[in-house]
This record gives structure tokens, C-alpha cells and sequence, in this order.
């Protein structure tokens, strides 16, 4: 565990060396975060429905947490590094090392994750001052089941990273599924718009997927649109589960992928 925590500092302290474009890409990645705030201000002006679903405060303060959420679980790419790793064979430097390669990506995505925290999250309270009345909860309870459920989010991202990035040991071109993958993360984690504005029928799909969790989920206990303490500890513990499944499938496919790497000299 040790060895692992100081992957986690190393990375950490090489990210800060770099802080400049931290703050850089914060900053261009919530222009968009801003002409979204006024899009959904001109929706709400002219489909007074919506409000029986969600408030405008609501709404505010969910444009701004999903995209710091969004920003927050990508894994530095993690699926093409362990895609590129296992293409040009540096995948084997690894597997000499007394590591577990899960682990040892797990702690360098945190880390930079950790480092995206701090320029994303101050970038979001400059502009909550300047959207004022933006909604966020202020129990704290629902405020440390939002970190459980952040960090939650992150492993759930992480792992199906892995998954997809580790599809190369059995295919050859995954570029369309990709785009499949990454569109079905744009909707299903509800980074385009909130989940609760779908029908109760395709909400409840919703939810049987991981998608789920990883992106509305957390960000509905932050703004205060989940109905409550119970649903909210509901959904944690079906978060968790998610995350023993998909480690149970990265191991299988680990297993299998890495005897194909081996036998073709890998």
C-alpha cells in the first residue's frame, strides 16, 4: 500500500509543477459551463413546465457541479494509455514490476484528478458568486455522502476506462466503439442535461446501469435534488456493487488478455 501512496505523491507533485495549465484548462473548460448557465435560463424562460422537475437554482447549480464532476473522474485518458501500452508492448516493463497494474493507474489517475480538484473547484466558487442563488445542499451529512459518492464515481469511470482500454487485447480497431462509449457516457451520466427530466419509466433504466452513478448521482446530492437520506444511501451501496462487478470483469479480462500477451511474445 505503501509503494501505491507513493505513486499517488509523486504524480501529485509532478502535477503541481504544472499548475499553470491546470488553472489554463479550468479556465476554457467553463466557458462552455457559462453559456450553458444562460441556455438553460432561456429554457426555463420559455417552458415554465420544467419547473414542476427542477428549479433554476437547481438547474444552475448542477451545470456548474457536472462539469466539475465531468472533469474531475476522467482518468487521464487511462484507456488509451493502457491501450498504447499494450500495442507497443511497453506493457511488459510493467508486468516485470512487483505492482499491480490497476492499482499503480488507479493512484496516478487520482492524483491528477486531485490536482484538477483544486483549479476546477476554484474556478466553480468564483462563478456560484457570480450566479447567485445557485442551489447546493447545506447538510452535511448529504455533503460527505457526495464525497463517498464522488469518489465512488471516479473508481466506476476508472474501471470501465480500463475495460474498454484493455478490449485491444482481442480486437483490432475499437475506434467505433469509442464513440459509442463516449456518446453513452454523455447522456447516461447525465453531463448533457439532468436525469429527472426524463420520463420515471427511462429514470429507472437509468439506474440499473453504472452510467448512472458516475456522473447525475453525485451531483444530484450536491445540488439537492435527490428526494432523500435514504435513496441517497441506496444508491451509494448499488454504486459499490457496481464497482465489485466491474473489478470482477477487469480481473477476468486481465487474465485472459494477459495469456494472448504472452503467447505472442509480449
Amino acid at each position: 500500500m505503501n509503494k501505491y501512496l507513493q505513486f499517488f505523491l509523486l504524480e501529485l507533485r509532478n502535477g503541481m509543477e504544472y499548475r499553470l495549465n491546470f488553472v489554463t484548462l479550468a479556465i476554457v473548460n467553463f466557458f462552455p459551463v457559462i453559456v450553458n448557465l444562460f441556455l438553460w435560463r432561456a429554457i426555463f424562460a420559455s417552458n415554465h413546465a420544467l419547473t414542476n422537475v427542477v428549479t433554476v437554482n437547481q438547474i444552475n447549480g448542477y451545470v456548474i457541479t457536472i462539469q466539475i464532476i465531468n472533469l474531475l473522474i476522467q482518468p487521464c485518458s487511462v484507456e488509451f494509455k493502457i491501450l498504447g501500452e499494450i500495442r507497443g508492448g511497453d506493457l511488459s516493463k510493467h508486468l516485470l514490476k512487483p505492482i499491480n497494474y490497476y492499482s499503480y493507474n488507479l493512484m496516478t489517475a487520482l492524483s491528477q484528478s486531485t490536482t484538477y480538484f483544486l483549479a476546477f473547484t476554484a474556478i466553480g466558487v468564483v462563478l456560484w458568486f457570480v450566479f447567485r442563488g445557485i442551489l447546493i445542499t447545506e447538510n452535511i451529512i448529504m455533503l460527505l455522502l457526495f464525497i463517498v459518492s464522488l469518489f465512488a464515481a471516479f473508481v466506476i469511470r476508472f474501471t470501465l476506462s480500463c475495460l474498454f482500454g484493455m478490449l485491444v487485447f482481442f480486437l483490432d480497431d475499437i475506434s467505433q466503439l469509442f464513440m459509442l462509449f463516449s456518446n453513452t457516457l454523455l447522456f447516461l451520466c447525465g453531463f448533457l442535461f439532468p436525469l429527472s427530466i426524463l420520463p420515471d419509466s427511462l429514470l429507472k433504466i437509468c439506474k440499473l446501469f453504472p452510467f448512472y452513478y458516475i456522473g447525475y448521482f453525485p451531483c444530484s446530492i450536491f445540488v439537492g435534488m435527490e428526494a432523500g437520506l435514504q435513496d441517497v444511501l441506496q444508491g451509494i451501496l448499488t454504486s459499490f456493487i457496481w464497482i465489485v462487478i466491474l473489478i470482477t470483469i477487469y480481473n477476468m479480462m486481465w487474465d485472459k488478455g494477459i495469456k494472448k500477451y504472452t503467447a505472442f511474445g509480449g
